[in-house]
């Protein structure tokens, strides 16, 4: 069989995506939760339909964060199976 090769800039421009996700969301929770460092807040019409400010804002943080650590995941798995590929 053909040996697979690994793209070192496709892997690391994936593993950049990922991290840059997984920081907007640590740093969006840190903006909302932590510190305020600009002044900005959530629309009420993103926090009504939700059931208040906080859900808005676990919302808001969440979905860069768990994209991002599917998205590593996925890098994670596939490179191991193109490492380990007959």
């Amino acid at each position: 069989m053909k040996k697979r090769r690994i793209n070192l800039f496709s892997l690391f421009f994936d593993l950049l995506i990922d991290f840059a996700l997984i920081g907007l969301g640590v740093a969006l929770y840190y903006q909302f939760f932590v510190y305020r460092i600009f002044p900005v807040t959530i629309s009420p019409a993103l926090t009504d339909p939700v059931g208040g400010f906080e859900n808005a804002a676990y919302i808001l943080c969440g979905i860069p964060f768990v994209v991002g650590m599917l998205s590593l995941l996925r890098t994670i798995v596939r490179t191991v199976r193109k490492l380990f590929a007959h």
